[in-house]
């Protein structure tokens, strides 16, 4: 398991933000890639350098669970009894969906693990908060053992 805290603000673009139509300048084909000034180039490089201190000395292997959260800073039109708990669920822009490529792509450059498609169980959260940055807990799953939602009686019948 390897779980830490990134004290940054999270972005607040994501991986598509940064997807352009580009063209080859020697063959003249397009393609779909990202400007080294575009948002989504510049939060790659800031995950990659805030995950280079956490990347694992051996790759995780096998089948893996990734959850990531996101904790934003306060809206300053945040009502001070939303606030009291130090926690409430963000239900705006951008999409959850949206979120985890581009910081998995960084996990996979750095040797977290071999590739991406080893994350068989993604949480993705995000938040309003007082604690602001991104939490990241990589798990390794038994290959062998269902998640609880699944039941075994049912697949039989």
């Amino acid at each position: 398991m390897i779980e830490f805290f990134l004290e940054v603000v999270p972005p607040t673009s994501t991986h598509q933000a940064g997807l352009t139509i580009l063209k080859n300048r020697k063959t003249g084909k397009q393609f779909v890639g990202k400007k080294k000034t575009s948002a989504g180039k510049q939060m790659q490089r800031m995950f990659w350098s805030l995950l280079q201190e956490h990347a694992p000395k051996e790759m995780l292997t096998g089948p893996l669970q990734l959850q990531i959260c996101y904790v934003y800073p306060w809206r300053k039109s945040e009502k001070k009894s939303n606030k009291f708990s130090g926690w409430l669920w963000k239900d705006t822009k951008p999409d959850c969906t949206n979120f985890p490529k581009t910081l998995e792509d960084c996990m996979t450059d750095l040797k977290f693990w071999e590739d991406d498609n080893q994350v068989a169980q993604l949480l993705v959260e995000k938040a309003w908060g007082d604690k602001v940055g991104i939490r990241v807990k990589v798990v390794q799953l038994n290959p062998t053992q269902p998640p609880k939602w699944y039941k075994q009686e049912e697949r039989m019948t």
